[in-house]
C-alpha cells in the first residue's frame, strides 16, 4: 500500500541496494515524514584476535572488490537522501562459539566457498585461531554499530 510505511530498517545491506530502484519505492510506501533506519556493524581492530581474524580474511579473500574500496557510505546517504542525516554509534560485543565464528567468516561474500581450493585451509585456519583466542568455548568482538535516522528531503 502506499504511503502506510512508518519506519524501514535496513541492516547492513545499504551498500547492495540498486538506488534509484529503491529510492522510488521506498518515497511510494513510506508515510509523509517516514524514517529510513540504517544499521551497520564495524569491527573494531582493537584486539589481537580482531588483528589476526582481519588478516585471515585478507589471506583467503576470493574477491579483490567486496569490503574494499574508495566508497564513501555517508556520502552515498546524503545522495540518497538528498540532505544530512542523524548518526550515533554504540558499542556492540558479539560473543560466538566456534561453529558461529566460522560460519561468520563463510557467510561474507569475499572468502571462499565449499567449492573454493583454498577452502578446507580456511576453515581449518580459522579453528585454529578460534582456538588460540576461546574462552570457556567463545570469543568475543567489538564493534561500533553506526545507528543511521534518515529522512528524505521534501
Amino acid at each position: 500500500m502506499e504511503h502506510s510505511v512508518d519506519v524501514i530498517t535496513i541492516a547492513q545491506a545499504f551498500h547492495w541496494f540498486d538506488k534509484k530502484r529503491c529510492k522510488k519505492e521506498f518515497r511510494r510506501v513510506l508515510k509523509e515524514n517516514g524514517t529510513v533506519v540504517i544499521l551497520w556493524n564495524d569491527m573494531q581492530i582493537t584486539s589481537q584476535l580482531a588483528m589476526e581474524y582481519a588478516t585471515l580474511l585478507n589471506k583467503y579473500k576470493v574477491k579483490t572488490t567486496a569490503a574494499i574500496t574508495n566508497f564513501d557510505p555517508d556520502e552515498e546517504k546524503r545522495n540518497f537522501f538528498e540532505q544530512e542525516y542523524t548518526k550515533v554509534y554504540y558499542d556492540n560485543w558479539h560473543t560466538v562459539t566456534e561453529e558461529s565464528f566460522i560460519g561468520g567468516a563463510l557467510s561474507l561474500s569475499y572468502t571462499p566457498s565449499k567449492l573454493d581450493l583454498k577452502y578446507n585451509d580456511f576453515v581449518a585456519e580459522l579453528g585454529q585461531l578460534f582456538t588460540k583466542y576461546q574462552h570457556n568455548g567463545s570469543v568475543t568482538f567489538h564493534y561500533k554499530t553506526e545507528v543511521c535516522i534518515c529522512k528524505f528531503a521534501k
